[in-house]
């Protein structure tokens, strides 16, 4: 082969590779997100359980148990 036909060659090769890499998604990796922080402590609040009992985030956080608030809309 000559020089030139040599360099076309492998300018193919390369793109070939590149495009299939590109296309299987090896070529560009997505960097992992951040795990979610806690952001601030939530104002002290009284709310009913489901059986209609009132529980405080204040009594929650003395017997030590992890709070997570979830807002339900209901319907979507």
């Amino acid at each position: 082969m000559t020089s030139r036909r040599m360099q076309r060659a492998r300018l193919a090769l390369g793109l070939s590779v590149w495009a299939h890499a590109s296309a299987c998604g090896l070529y560009f990796v997505k960097p992992k997100p951040a795990p979610a922080q806690a952001v601030a402590t939530a104002a002290d609040f009284t709310l009913l359980d489901q059986n209609g009992a009132p529980v405080s985030l204040t009594t929650l956080r003395a017997q030590g148990k992890p709070v997570v608030v979830l807002f339900y809309r209901g319907f979507w």
